[in-house]
């Protein structure tokens, strides 16, 4: 790193206007702060702001491509600060898949009064001109006096030419605080302009019979249909009603009513048939439920990510009794070879049979296969559970699988009912097992829940860790899933009663010991976390908790003026550590907080270049889902369903398949 861009990144915070009907322009920092850089590059999730990113590519030839918006809740901004004002910094970096930065903001802005930020909060504005291809957008929000942040990360493919977006303006309520960057020119392309003046949000908000606005490019030829999938329910909502409306070129403006929808309050997608490709977010609120005067509702803390379903067709007619019962006996009769196929040593094969079977299916009745299939495959299930219980982990692992493989096809629904199976089939084992086998089931469960985090269903594969946990009390694994996705959630005092929970059953848990001791330092304790995080850093370990710790130790010693002792602890950890660490860019912050300028280019010339520093950092690990407990779970599960094949064999003996009528 050059030193005019450390000098740059290290320049004062510049103070901005009073927030107005016009919005506020950010200030170009020139470069990132070094702890700001850490954080945005890190990989990971997770802070104590609660932000929503959005980014759309736009059809652009010349000039910005990509327009991203970042959305951070008013309450999370003030909550660790009395002051009257909010000076926010925010970093965002454009990665190319193999690490190479394509893209770069650092900006500021300092809002004054806390009334105008309390009703919503504050939303950020940007365009990036990005080249073609994947690219990972990393957005760090700062509060520069309280220290809180905010890290996320949204993955998008530039294309050229530009295949199309939809935007939903939400439902009207408290107007955000606008902060538009710096960056953004000064005369803007039509398409670009005409975005400005819309200001679509990163996570819109609909009711189930309130009307929207829906933009959609490039105009679509006919009339779109818009369809809702809605997560327990087989087929798409469809019949949103157009209202009339102006189009315009490059800009096709369609208005339309939402149906009534039996749908719980969620994080939903909309997607377009016939028009352009791709969906849209949005948060779905109660039927009558006015939107909420500040901040996002309360469900934003349990929505899930739910894809939007490709199985949908006409309506079809009910069929006659004698063809449904000839319909669920050759699904049936289908099933069992394709459990013999898995009970023969077969696991891979059995899913891509299973997968074409189930897409051969829903082609050929679209409205009613997903009823049918699940008919026929829970009939099987249970009645081989009764055979013999063994005989049910062989086949929740065959639907674990089939959940991700029908998922990477962009069978949602499809994918939803696989794990619907392995669910069922986990649990008819567990209400079967013994104490000796309670742990096999809670592993199978525990196997499912990091196929969910895999998927973003935090919410659902927390649920499947709290069954393990009841099976297995005091099980490390499944209190940790339970924790992180907790703490993520930003709800603290549950997830300190969770790990609370687990240390007590294991003392020496270290990840668990590292995130009670952070949320303890978030909720304003000194002297405890302090202790922990220094026991946390202290020889032997070598880990990346230790990493970890070592940075948070770091940030406490710094703002309490103890620059000095921070940089001699770095140093010491970062001896030991090396590298994999990830301490030099930490050290040469603790180095310029302590007048050591020369001292911080120094470390920071040994940053590796973005293709290794991108790695498994410890802040990654941090915000990632437990993967290595959750692992270690799936690989006993997996073992055991291949040692159960014999009993699933057996089973299937004894339950021969039916001919046709």
């Amino acid at each position: 790193m050059s030193r005019a861009l450390l000098l740059a990144a290290l320049a004062a915070f510049l103070a901005m206007p009073l927030a107005g009907e016009e919005p506020l322009r950010a200030r170009d920092l020139g470069g990132a702060r070094p702890e700001a850089a850490a954080l945005a590059l890190s990989g990971g999730e997770g802070g104590d702001l609660r932000l929503v990113v959005a980014a759309w590519p736009l059809p652009e030839t010349s000039g910005p491509n990509v327009l991203v918006v970042v959305e951070a809740d008013g309450p999370s901004l003030l909550r660790r600060t009395e002051s009257p004002a909010l000076p926010l910094e925010w970093t965002l970096y454009a990665l190319a898949a193999d690490g190479a930065v394509t893209g770069f903001l650092a900006e500021g802005v300092r809002i004054e009064g806390r009334e105008e930020v309390v009703e919503t909060g504050v939303r950020f504005t940007a365009a990036l001109t990005l080249p073609p291809g994947p690219q990972s957008l990393r957005v760090l929000l700062r509060h520069r006096d309280s220290g809180a942040f905010g890290v996320r990360k949204v993955e998008l493919t530039v294309e050229e030419p530009a295949r199309g977006f939809l935007l939903l303006p939400s439902a009207a309520r408290a107007p955000w605080v606008e902060v538009r960057s710096a960056r953004l020119p000064d005369s803007p392309s039509p398409l670009l302009a005409a975005l400005l003046a819309i200001a679509p949000e990163a996570l819109p908000l609909a009711r189930p019979e309130g009307e929207g606005e829906l933009l959609v490019w490039p105009p679509p030829a006919a009339p779109p249909r818009v369809e809702l999938t809605v997560e327990g329910m087989p087929d798409p909502i469809i019949g949103a009603q157009l209202l009339p409306g102006d189009a315009a070129p490059p800009v096709g403006l369609a208005r339309y009513r939402l149906p009534a929808l039996p749908a719980p309050p969620g994080l939903y997608q909309l997607s377009l048939a016939g028009a352009a490709p791709g969906g849209l977010r949005a948060a779905l609120l109660p039927g009558g439920q006015p939107p909420p005067a500040r901040g996002w509702p309360a469900l934003f803390g349990s929505i899930e990510t739910i894809l939007a379903a490709d199985e949908s067709g006409p309506e079809a007619p009910e069929r006659p009794a004698a063809s449904r019962t000839e319909l669920e006996r050759s699904l049936r009769n289908a099933y069992l070879e394709i459990l013999a196929e898995l009970a023969a040593g077969q696991p891979e094969a059995a899913v891509a049979r299973l997968m074409e079977h189930e897409t051969a299916t829903v082609a050929r009745e679209p409205r009613e296969a997903l009823r049918y299939l699940d008919r026929a495959q829970e009939s099987v299930i249970a009645r081989l559970g009764e055979l013999d219980p063994d005989a049910l982990l062989p086949i929740a692992d065959l639907h674990r699988r089939l959940f991700t493989a029908h998922l990477t096809a962009g069978h949602p629904a499809l994918a939803r009912q696989a794990m619907a199976r392995a669910e069922a089939a986990t649990q008819r084992f567990a209400a079967r097992a013994g104490t000796e086998d309670r742990g096999l089931a809670a592993a199978s469960l525990l196997s499912l829940a990091a196929s969910l985090f895999d998927a973003v269903i935090p919410r659902r594969a927390a649920e499947l860790a709290a069954q393990a946990e009841n099976l297995v009390p005091g099980h490390a694994a499944a209190l940790l899933a339970q924790a992180v996705v907790l703490e993520r959630a930003q709800e603290h005092r549950e997830a300190t009663a969770v790990l609370d929970r687990l240390l007590r059953a294991d003392p020496e848990q270290r990840e668990a010991r590292l995130r009670r001791a952070l949320l303890a330092q978030r909720d304003g304790s000194r002297k405890g976390p302090q202790r922990e995080l220094r026991a946390l850093v202290a020889p032997p370990a070598r880990d990346w908790v230790a990493a970890v710790a070592a940075q948070e130790l770091a940030r406490t010693l710094v703002a309490r003026g103890q620059a000095e002792e921070a940089v001699t602890m770095l140093a010491a950890a970062e001896a030991r550590l090396g590298d994999a660490g990830g301490l030099a860019v930490a050290r040469a912050w603790a180095e310029e907080r302590a007048g050591r300028r020369s001292a911080a280019l120094t470390h920071l010339e040994r940053i590796p270049p973005p293709s290794r520093l991108h790695g498994d950092s410890p802040r990654r690990r941090y915000g990632r889902w437990p993967e290595e407990a959750l692992q270690a779970e799936r690989r006993t599960a997996v073992e055991a369903a291949l040692l159960r094949l014999p009993a699933l064999a057996a089973a299937l003996a004894r339950e021969p398949g039916e001919g046709p009528a």
